[in-house]
């Protein structure tokens, strides 16, 4: 599982530059491989044990997906559209092995992707947007809700608000004084979530 995430970083980091401007490799980029890469292993072969390789597949590619994600918003402030377009193909397939999920959490993955869409994306930019639905497409196929996409976006919100109040980075009215990269908090609360499903 760990040979398919570092696949999936070095062929995304191939592509942004053989085609775009040079990402170059910082402290970050090192903390993301060598924290983010055992953990979505981890995940990848429980998700084997559980459910089966192919699912477990699906999974590592949403998981390889965010992880670049994550290098690439903290390097440049931007993900580029080709990763949502791999990890929602992947998640809406995995969505698809796990069955057709309860109407109720199906209609809730379309309103919370509307939401996301429609009403947040001028909150916090639409990269994180889609990394909150292609999550939410994940959560799905494992069983939760709406209410469960909501709280994955509380524990994200709260972790960037511990991270960033004591910085003081966080204004009077809520919001943050200077922008900082939000995709490693995502991902990192959709590890979290993982824990529990």
């Amino acid at each position: 599982m760990s040979a398919l995430l570092l696949a999936i970083l070095a062929a995304g980091l191939y592509t942004i530059n053989r085609f775009d401007e040079r990402l170059t490799p910082d402290r970050r980029t090192g903390i993301i491989i060598l924290a983010g890469v055992p953990a979505g292993a981890c995940f990848g072969w429980r998700a084997v044990i559980q459910n089966g390789v192919l699912p477990a597949l699906f999974l590592e590619v949403v998981i390889g997906c965010l992880l670049l994600a994550c290098i690439t918003d903290c390097a440049t402030c931007q993900v580029y559209r080709f990763v949502w377009w791999i990890s929602g193909g992947a998640a809406l397939l995995l969505l698809g092995i796990h069955g057709r999920p309860e109407g109720e959490n199906l209609w809730g993955l379309v309103l919370f992707c509307l939401l996301q869409l429609v009403f947040f994306s001028d909150m916090y930019g639409k990269g994180d947007c889609h990394a909150f639905c292609v999550c939410a497409a994940v959560e799905t196929a494992a069983g939760m809700g709406f209410a469960g996409f909501l709280l994955h976006m509380l524990v994200s919100f709260s972790l960037l608000a511990a991270v960033q109040g004591p910085k003081g980075n966080i204004s009077r009215k809520g919001s943050l004084k200077q922008p900082v990269p939000f995709i490693p908090y995502i991902t990192i609360s959709f590890f979290a979530i993982l824990l529990f499903l």
